[in-house]
């Protein structure tokens, strides 16, 4: 599936937000509970494209995945072990995949996509947090080489502190 993905804007808003709404719906019937009302929303989007970091992925007029990269990180990432502390890392946030379009690739592509990105930029790795108990999204980020190096307890649960060197 062809993605053209670029920065997001304001005007994107709304879009993003259906998507995500639509994804933890799909995501809660499935028993996985690491977004809700509270996180992510309009907020959290509005400010990563006030910060010039949040991305969009269209197919044709359709959204198809959001995600925003940066430096910023919870406290909980100090207990990860992470194999590169020396190196130029940015950490994904908000990586969401239209429901529509699951299991056809769209994550894989796009994490392949930020992985061109951020190495044109200079960086080294790339950190995430991935809900311990959303075994397709680990198996995903483990598939690409992405190994767990901690964990973190934030207000949904655990989740693995994951890294790759690039």
């Amino acid at each position: 599936m062809a993605i053209s993905y670029r920065k997001a804007t304001l005007n994107d808003i709304q879009d993003i937000t259906d998507m995500v709404t639509q994804a933890i719906a799909d995501m809660e019937r499935q028993g996985i509970y690491q977004w809700d009302n509270l996180y992510p929303d309009a907020s959290d989007f509005i400010s990563d494209v006030n910060e010039d970091t949040l991305y969009v992925g269209y197919n044709d007029q359709l959204l198809a995945v959001v995600f925003a990269i940066n430096h910023d990180y919870d406290e909980q990432y100090s207990n990860g072990q992470w194999h590169y502390p020396d190196r130029s890392y940015l950490i994904i946030h908000r990586l969401c995949v239209n429901s529509t379009m699951r299991h056809q690739g769209i994550g894989k592509q796009t994490i392949a996509y930020i992985e061109s990105l951020v190495k044109q930029q200079g960086v080294q790795a790339i950190r995430l947090d991935a809900f311990k108990q959303n075994s397709a999204a680990i198996a995903m980020y483990e598939s690409l080489g992405y190994t767990t190096v901690g964990y973190a307890q934030l207000r949904k649960g655990t989740f693995c502190l994951m890294e790759k060197y690039l």
